[in-house]
């Protein structure tokens, strides 16, 4: 009795799966080519820029590489140093609060901001706002840096619920679950903010696009 063979159409849907692994890797390579390439293209102008039209054509090309979904904080660093040196405050401002959500404070970052905030006056006259002294939490560390503490937190409150479960109430384990569960509250809120902020300044630069590509045309 011969085996039947699959069909024709059968086999180009079997070709077709079997390929859609290499197609995404391929599409994830050209991403990627893409972010480097606008990435050094950006780094070139920004070496080479002496007027703010220099510096904001440099900004731009960072914010394609955004768009390309290459955001992080280097990233957003350099593209509000240059759209301060292009005179653009306020949204230097905001892109240096992205760095600063991404990868955590630094002095670099903070007398940006405070050059970005002055705008023409001394920065030394200008402070930032005083509710940062409260978030050090928050604004000092990058995102990564408090998912990874929001899920130490979550572990370290299980482990004391276990050994309170099986008996162990002694002074300690009660410390741990208390400062667990405040950890935890603190940085889940710290993180869900974040991501809610990031998700606004992505549908701004998304709206800014399409006001910009709607006048082009």
């Amino acid at each position: 009795m011969n085996a039947q063979r699959p069909s024709p159409t059968w086999r180009a849907g079997l070709a077709a799966l079997l390929a859609l692994p290499t197609l995404a890797a391929a599409m994830r390579f050209d991403e990627h080519v893409e972010r480097e390439f606008l990435w050094h293209q950006a780094e070139t102008q920004v070496a080479s820029a002496t007027t703010e039209a220099d510096f904001l054509r440099a900004a731009e090309t960072y914010r394609a590489v955004v768009r390309a979904g290459g955001g992080n904080g280097p990233l957003f660093y350099n593209m509000g140093v240059a759209l301060l040196n292009a005179g653009m405050y306020d949204e230097a401002l905001r892109a240096l609060i992205r760095a600063e959500r991404h990868m955590g404070s630094s002095p670099d970052i903070r007398r940006n901001m405070r050059l970005a905030l002055a705008r023409e006056r001394d920065p030394a006259d200008v402070f930032l706002p005083w509710q940062r002294l409260f978030l050090f939490w928050h604004c000092g560390l990058g995102f990564r840096t408090r998912a990874g503490l929001a899920v130490g937190a979550f572990a370290g409150f299980w482990l004391a619920m276990s050994l309170m479960a099986f008996g162990l109430r002694a002074r300690p384990v009660r410390l741990l679950r208390a400062l667990s569960a405040t950890l935890f509250i603190l940085y889940v809120s710290s993180v869900a903010a974040s991501l809610l902020h990031e998700r606004r300044d992505e549908l701004r630069d998304r709206m800014r696009i399409s006001v910009s590509e709607g006048f082009d045309t």
